[in-house]
Parts: C-alpha cells; sequence; structure tokens
C-alpha cells in the first residue's frame, strides 16, 4: 500500500486576523514561566534612605524635564510624565514599533516623614533622582553612651 500525498496549502500570516488577546497571553506565558523573560517595565524604581535625606530614583529614558509633574502631599509622592512622540504619520508602514508614547504615574506611600520644602529633583541621562530631607524628629540621632 502507498501513502497518499496530499498538496499542502500554504497559509499566510495576516496580522489582522489574529485575535486582539494574543499578545496578552504572550505575556502572561512569560511572565509565569520564568522572571527572566519579564518585559522591563518603564518607571523601575529605588527607594533608599540615609541619616538625613530619603532618595528615589527612577528609569525613564526617552523624557524631557518638562514632562515630568512630581508632587508631594504629606507622605505621598506623586510622579507622572507624558511622552508624544513627533512625526508620526498614519501613512507610515512599520516594521518594529517598541516606542511608546502616552501618561506615566506612579505614586508612592514614604515611609517616613520629609520636609516638603525641601525636594530636589535632577533628571539626566534617562535616571529622575529626587531628595528628599527627612524632619528633624525623624533623623536618628546618635546618643552617646557615658
Amino acid at each position: 500500500m502507498l501513502p497518499i500525498i496530499r498538496p499542502h496549502r500554504l497559509v499566510r500570516f495576516n496580522p489582522s486576523d489574529t485575535c486582539s488577546h494574543f499578545p496578552r497571553l504572550w505575556d502572561n506565558f512569560f511572565n509565569e514561566v520564568s522572571p527572566q523573560f519579564k518585559k522591563q517595565s518603564l518607571g523601575n524604581l529605588d527607594l533608599y534612605e540615609d541619616e538625613k535625606n530619603l532618595y528615589v530614583e527612577v528609569e525613564l529614558p526617552g523624557f524631557n524635564r518638562e514632562q515630568f509633574e512630581i508632587t508631594l502631599e504629606e507622605d505621598v509622592l506623586n510622579l507622572s510624565a507624558e511622552r508624544i512622540l513627533e512625526n508620526q504619520e498614519s501613512q507610515d508602514t512599520y516594521f518594529v514599533k517598541e516606542r511608546r508614547q502616552g501618561k506615566w504615574s506612579r505614586t508612592l506611600k514614604l515611609p517616613v516623614a520629609v520636609s516638603e520644602k525641601d525636594v530636589q529633583a535632577l533628571y539626566q541621562d534617562g535616571l529622575l533622582k529626587i531628595t528628599l530631607k527627612k524632619q528633624p524628629e525623624t533623623q536618628a540621632h546618635k546618643i552617646e553612651v557615658k
């Protein structure tokens, strides 16, 4: 008996035919399988302190200083930025589009009381550094033993 050979039908990939849930399913698969496959999100943050100050460092590449809005209300620090990409024509055909536009925001409840008047923010090389001076009663005091 000879095997029956049938011609294979060529299936072409059409992005408009794909399910809108596919990207989310793909991300969920890699997030559950291994943390090394997780996408790096915008705004990775470090929060640390020394005796006198509290420091916040946030990775936010591709922004300008004018695009940031930082507010401090009591012990809550609100950070936000909005990026609008210029020169985007709807007629352009993209092969890869990873740069995002839109609004980013993050709210932090600070672990110690800080002075609302003594806050400094510096943005350089894609890193936003915020220095918040602790209120005197929250600063560590060295006690001399006699």
